[in-house]
């Protein structure tokens, strides 16, 4: 299906390229066939003294002008054709309907407890479970860790909690509130992300932080990217705030895009905080710098961490072990380690890989 789909884009690629070659290469020769014949007719008339050479000039030039972009004419109406298709493409997009409904009930504050109780979910396309009779209630202010391999369901939880979906049972609340029957607006508002995977448009820093809180003042920003241990980086910049980061913020480094997205959750001040862990692959000064940030804007949040590396999970008030979507552990760290095969495992296996280094030998002196 694949070889039929690349084959028949190509067919495509290839006949436009004729179409493009003969309409232009159509419209260029008529456009200078017609600088040639007034050329000509012009020529003839200067010798008979009825056009004098500047006027000649003036309508060579003028005829010249209107063949270069007559000429134009076969790359613009490629351009359009191009143009149509992505114009379908994107509309196609922006008029589709969200499977999700708004909800009627306003949410202007909240607490920040969060109730879970027997949520199953499972992706249209997949077939099979990602969550399985989920239940757990967390308290405002309290951190959980959540932990588990690949595909155990902890993004998935991010994604039910933001309602970029619908569980397919089960009740999902916070402050007591089902989240189908909340404003989505109202919802987001009270929930920071700060993903792994940072996102920043090719703007100003200025203006990817006030994706936080697009109404902020400049005081706010300083204030934001101060708390976030951002300020220092981005004075040494360019433009300061308005230096332009490059797209996906190319022109910063994974540390410094990791605080500018902790500086946009400090400016949206929420009460509940999703993180996914973001000093994973950080370097060590980097990372500690994230994790002095993470710290301060995590006080009297309710926060869930996906913590890729159990020694984050180990700081949180509570740890759930998640496998094939559904909790198979709960407790604090001595109590996971000493009763749960599966956390055991990969803390020993987390901590011998923190040790591997150092007991590497050393190269020989010679």
């Amino acid at each position: 299906a694949y070889a039929a789909h690349l084959a028949s884009l190509l067919g495509i690629q290839f006949r436009n390229a004729k179409v493009e070659g003969a309409f232009g290469g159509m419209v260029q020769f008529s456009a200078f066939s017609a600088f040639a014949v007034v050329l000509w007719y012009g020529g003839r008339l200067m010798l008979e003294g009825q056009l004098t050479p500047g006027e000649l000039t003036s309508f060579l030039l003028y005829t010249f002008s209107i063949a270069v972009s007559v000429g134009t004419l076969g790359a613009l109406y490629a351009a359009l054709r191009e143009l149509r298709g992505a114009s379908a493409r994107i509309f196609e997009i922006l008029d589709t309907r969200s499977d999700i409904a708004d909800g009627s009930q306003t949410l202007q504050s909240c607490e920040g407890r969060i109730e879970i109780e027997k949520l199953d979910f499972e992706y249209a396309s997949s077939g099979r479970p990602a969550l399985r009779d989920l239940s757990f209630s967390v308290s405002p202010g309290e951190t959980i860790g959540l932990v588990g391999p690949s595909g155990s369901g902890k993004s998935t939880l991010f994604s039910l909690l933001l309602r970029f979906y619908d569980p397919t049972r089960g009740s999902l609340r916070i402050d007591g509130h089902e989240l189908r029957d909340l404003r989505l607006a109202d919802l987001r508002r009270q929930i920071g992300i700060v993903p792994q995977d940072i996102f920043l448009h090719s703007g100003t820093v200025a203006e990817n932080l006030r994706f936080g809180d697009p109404l902020a003042s400049d005081a706010r920003l300083e204030e934001a990217a101060a708390r976030a241990g951002a300020l220092e980086f981005i004075e040494q910049l360019g433009e300061g705030f308005q230096t332009r980061v490059g797209q996906r913020g190319i022109r910063l480094s994974g540390g410094e895009r990791q605080r500018l997205a902790i500086a946009r959750a400090f400016l949206r001040d929420p009460r509940i905080l999703l993180l996914d862990e973001a000093t994973s692959a950080l370097d060590p000064d980097s990372e500690r710098i994230v994790a002095r940030a993470l710290a301060e804007l995590m006080q009297d949040r309710t926060t869930l961490v996906i913590a890729h590396r159990l020694v984050t999970a180990r700081r949180a008030d509570r740890i759930l072990v998640l496998e094939d979507g559904h909790i198979v552990g709960a407790g604090t760290h001595d109590q996971l380690f000493a009763s749960n095969e599966l956390y055991a495992r990969y803390w020993t296996l987390q901590s011998l890989e923190d040790l591997e280094p150092a007991l590497e030998d050393p190269e020989p002196n010679h």
